[in-house]
């Protein structure tokens, strides 16, 4: 268990470009500083490319980490304001949410 952290999410993307867009690119687009400080529930927020050790489909990833397990940023103006930035971007969307 990480101390303080009571709930993990992970969204997996298939990016519809091809090539992918850039590393960079996508990473800017989905990480812009104020996410990092959404609401104090949100402990962590990464975005990180694939960087192929796996034969996975996924190119790239959005690591979460909460101090309490409900959704309360799914409502939030940022998140809300990010969500069309992605479906715009991605094929395909896994994601799971895990207790810690």
């Amino acid at each position: 268990m990480i101390t303080g952290v009571t709930s993990l999410g992970v969204l997996c993307y298939v990016l519809k470009h091809r090539p992918p867009l850039q590393p960079q690119t996508w990473v800017d687009r989905l990480l812009p500083a104020r996410v990092r400080n959404l609401l104090p529930v949100m402990l962590k927020y990464d975005v990180g490319i694939d960087i192929g050790i796996d034969f996975a489909p996924w190119d790239s990833a959005v690591y979460s980490e909460f101090a309490k397990r409900e959704a309360s940023y799914r409502q939030h103006p940022t998140h809300l304001a990010i969500k069309p930035v992605a479906r715009a971007l991605r094929e395909l969307r896994g994601a799971v949410d895990f207790e810690a």
